[in-house]
């Protein structure tokens, strides 16, 4: 292995001097806000990122096209897990998969082909990443550039010249923040930030499959020759092809392509004797294999069906006679002239494969049809001769970072899973690392180097943002050439994983550009609240073990030494007291009205409050929503009608301040921020009872205060949440559902959207209500990806009930009575940016007095609790999490709004305190 600094080309100026000073280690502003280097999937996603938070964004790509390896062949997502990746990367798939319903209608075999779109053909994919840049204005997208050099002053990245491939005019580009999102880490090392190229030995990070490597991939075992050295070779680069099976779309090779040389290939021959193409001893769906073409010569390829009669094309690792390691040499440190040399020897490999296994004489005329069947598409490509754009770099220069990911990180089944309190995203695809020699004397089994997915040893792993930083160099970060061995990299180099790093690092610029920092200042906590807002994946469960609250049956919640066999024989009020800051947002107390059903959200710069105010006791005739807001959730505005009175039930009207099914009412449902607006939900319905059969969920827009919450009608019909739809890992919304006749039939949880406003899809906890009438039911995402709901029991037991969905809300395990206090009242959870679970509830059973916040680290159990308010009847709680801090809006006789507002580290406290019992 050798550890790598380019020649740095610095230009240093006086102007730029008293810049630099005035700016001290601070990110000034500058005429960017953040440029990005290669629209590869991590580049467009950190652009996007830095965009949606308000920031001028360069994306410069070297090709015409964007997208990386996207967009150039790669057809399917490569990813094991899909609830560890979310955000951007959700945002894409769901992108795929409309383009195909949209275009083909819903029931055309592309749709199921494209797997709820991870699967697409490299047009499509770029379509939806074009659509996505174009939906930000901020975005600038540079294409046919490429970098040139990066002036770096005091320490810090201040520009870089990039060059127009077809006219040679320079561009120089001034920004506050510069992520490196290239696969060969060109701008980190234009900046001089240390990076490493090729193999660590295994003594270096004491890495079992670290340097010189022999690896079984049938037996999984390491092989006589494995040395553990380490060099500086790099895994083998291909291409990865498109091919059509569809006749009408092919353009078959007539020629073979420039320098072919059959010898190249013949060792196949070999290898289809010695049975190394056959098919694999377990057989898995997306990893390539096609039956038909086991034990044949077309085994030499990896081929998987994507829509259209495409199919994504891999070269085969496996065989011998693999003829790619060792071609890449010189590549990465090589000028651009050197670079495109082997980008088009590359080519021309590949083709004279494909042209061997359908034209040379001595492959089975069997084996020469089935390769036939294949050809280029020609509706691919098609300004490059229908060749894929983007060659394979599978791992280039990795950045020397503050923090370095390894093989430990990464593996093991019995050792404690690594947390990293600056997690910034999960990875979970399995260690694949193509070989880095060819066939060396004595090989039998397998090439050196490879390491064929190990995933009987990789698990989900939290990626710490320290890898993207580096050392030394300031203004910088690095999600793609990220700060790990070559074994982690095998793991972690997966588009999607970069997309979620991508989305990361322009969150970060975000941050280092509003807080006037640097990048590797940036505060973590925010940075992983902003992610999580937007759908990221930070954390994963513990290996199932023997702990009982793994066990969908288990009454396990409450536990703790201070906790009592029976826990509703808690002191509440001896609990450990949260400080926090009071304001009350409204009181109609004297009126003799109602206030009730409060909630919250922080956007656009400001805390919003909403709830429902009516008339006498709650939910009667002419009730109506109110909202007001607040700069710091202290002083709030005075109260204002976020839905007009209901038709016919204003003040004066004859049924007004009854209850009856003669008159309507207003029922906050709480804030929804999607696709950047502000909706605010309330339910209409007739105030007869809970609830009436005209029930129906309606959707407000927040317009400026010119026209302000405009009604945008029916989301769904029949229907009254209990809290605003959340994002599931999968990428669609949820949110429970009662319907007007639930306490015959139960609750539902209603899933959907994304599409529109109104495609719901409804799911049943319990087909009926005669073991459980549920009542306002919470839920959240659990570390692994699957789904928590909690209820309320209305028949008084005085315990909330579980349930548990491993199919995004679809189906539910019968809830189990738990071991969790309650007051039959409503209560809020939340999952932190820090990965720990809050619920704000009234876990005193014999009143709605105190309201207490619990803490849990998995989201099954809690183990701490803490007094919020109390000395009266308190209830309906609602929490967010916003700049380091709780709040909690809550009703007090429902009669008040009050907001209360402490940072989180009064929770950190809760845990040293015993309470006595």
């Amino acid at each position: 292995m050798r550890m790598r600094r380019l020649s740095l080309v610095v230009m240093i100026s006086l102007l730029a001097s008293l810049a630099s000073g005035m700016a001290a280690a601070g990110t000034a502003p500058a005429p960017v806000d953040v440029f990005v280097y290669r629209a590869t999937p991590g580049g467009i996603a950190a652009a996007i990122a830095a965009a949606r938070h308000g920031r001028r964004v360069v994306l410069c790509e070297y090709h015409g096209h964007v997208g990386g390896m996207t967009t150039s062949g790669l057809g399917k997502s490569d990813i094991e897990n899909r609830g560890m990746i979310g955000g951007l990367f959700k945002e894409f798939v769901a992108g795929v998969k409309q383009h195909y319903v949209s275009t083909y209608g819903p029931d055309h075999p592309a749709v199921a082909a494209c797997h709820d779109g991870y699967y697409a053909e490299p047009s499509v994919a770029e379509r939806v990443f074009e659509a996505m840049l174009a939906a930000e204005p901020s975005i600038e997208v540079v294409r046919h550039h490429r970098l040139e050099t990066a002036d770096v002053d005091d320490g810090r990245v201040r520009a870089v010249e990039i060059i127009d491939r077809g006219s040679g005019v320079r561009r120089r580009i001034e920004a506050g923040v510069f992520i490196d999102a290239s696969y060969e880490g060109d701008l980190l090392a234009a900046a001089g930030a240390r990076s490493r190229l090729g193999r660590e030995s295994r003594d270096d990070f004491n890495e079992p499959h670290a340097g010189v490597v022999y690896y079984d991939y049938q037996e999984k075992r390491l092989l006589p020759g494995t040395t553990g050295t380490g060099d500086d070779r790099l895994p083998a680069f291909t291409y990865r092809l498109c091919l059509t099976s569809d006749p009408a779309n092919a353009v078959p090779l007539t020629a073979p392509p420039p320098g072919y040389d059959r010898s190249r290939y013949t060792g196949y021959f070999n290898d289809l004797a010695a049975g190394r193409l056959a098919g694999p001893k377990v057989f898995k769906p997306g990893r390539g294999y096609n039956p038909k073409h086991f034990d044949t010569l077309v085994r030499a390829l990896s081929v998987a069906e994507i829509p259209n009669r495409k199919a994504d094309v891999n070269i085969n690792p496996r065989p011998l006679a693999f003829p790619f390691p060792e071609e890449n040499v010189g590549y990465i440190e090589g000028d651009d002239a050197e670079r495109q040399r082997i980008c088009e020897h590359l080519r021309n490999l590949t083709l004279g494969l494909l042209w061997f296994l359908q034209n040379d004489p001595e492959v089975p005329e069997a084996h020469r049809q089935l390769a036939r069947e294949l050809n280029l598409p020609a509706d691919e490509f098609t300004d490059n001769g229908h060749f894929p754009y983007q060659l394979y770099v599978r791992e280039g220069r990795r950045l020397v970072g503050v923090a370095t990911l390894t093989e430990h990180d990464i593996t093991g089944r019995d050792q404690a899973v690594r947390r990293h309190p600056d997690a910034i995203a999960v990875g979970e695809f399995p260690i694949d690392s193509f070989p880095c020699r060819k066939r060396q004397t004595g090989d039998t089994i397998v090439l050196e180097g490879y390491l064929g997915m190990l995933d009987h040893i990789t698990r989900p792993y939290e990626i710490p943002y320290g890898i993207m930083i580096p050392e030394k160099i300031n203004g910088l970060i690095v999600p793609v050439a990220a700060s790990t061995t070559h074994v982690a990299f095998s793991s972690i180099r997966m588009e999607p994983t970069w997309m979620a790093l991508g989305q990361a690092a322009g969150t970060a610029a975000h941050l280092a550009l509003r807080d006037r920092v640097q990048p590797r200042d940036v505060p973590i906590k925010i940075l992983q609240q902003l992610l999580l807002a937007a759908g990221q994946v930070l954390h994963h469960a513990e290996p199932a073990g023997p702990h009982p609250a793994h066990n969908p049956e288990s009454p396990l919640m409450l536990a703790g030494d201070w906790v009592p066999e029976d826990p509703r024989a808690i002191d509440f009020q001896s609990l450990p007291r949260i400080e926090s800051t009071h304001a009350v947002v409204s009181d109609v107390s004297k009126a003799k009205g109602v206030n009730q059903h409060n909630y919250l959200v922080h956007h656009d710069g400001r805390y919003w409050a909403m709830w429902s105010d009516g008339p006498g006791r709650e939910d009667k005739v002419g009730q109506v929503v109110k909202f007001a807001t607040s700069p710091d959730a202290l002083k709030w505005s005075e109260p204002a009608l976020l839905t007009p009175y209901p038709p016919g039930a204003a003040p004066g009207s004859p049924h007004y301040g009854e209850r009856t099914a003669e008159g309507l009412r207003w029922i906050a449902r709480g804030f929804w921020q999607r696709d950047g607006d502000l909706l605010a939900l309330a339910s209409l319905d007739e105030a007869g009872g809970f609830f009436g059969k005209s029930l129906a969920l309606h959707a407000f827009r927040w317009e400026g205060k010119e026209r302000g919450w405009v009604d945008l009608g029916s989301i769904l019909d029949d229907a009254i949440n209990n809290f605003p739809p959340q994002k599931l890992p999968n990428g669609d919304w949820m949110m429970s559902r009662r319907r007007h006749d639930y306490g015959k039939r139960g609750v539902d949880f209603a899933v959907g959207g994304v599409t529109a406003l109104d495609a719901w899809e409804s799911f049943p906890v319990l087909g009926s209500s005669s073991d459980l009438k549920a009542e306002e039911p919470d839920w959240w995402v659990l570390p692994d990806g699957n789904l928590c709901g909690l209820f309320r029991d209305n028949k008084k037991r005085g315990f909330l009930y579980r349930s548990f969905s491993t199919d995004s809300g679809r189906t539910w395990s019968r809830p189990v009575q738990t071991n969790f206090p309650d007051a039959t009242s409503k209560f809020r959870g939340l999952r932190l940016a820090d990965g720990r679970y809050v619920l704000v509830s009234n876990a005193n059973p014999k009143k709605r007095d105190p309201l207490v916040v619990s803490v849990s680290r998995d989201g099954l159990v809690f183990d701490q609790m803490g007094w919020l308010a109390g000395g009266r009847h308190v209830d309906y709680p609602h929490v967010i999490e916003h700049d380091g801090h709780l709040l909690v809006a809550f009703a007090t006789h429902k009669m008040t709004v009050e907001v209360l507002r402490f940072p989180l580290e009064q929770l950190d406290r809760l845990q040293r305190v015993r309470v006595p019992h």
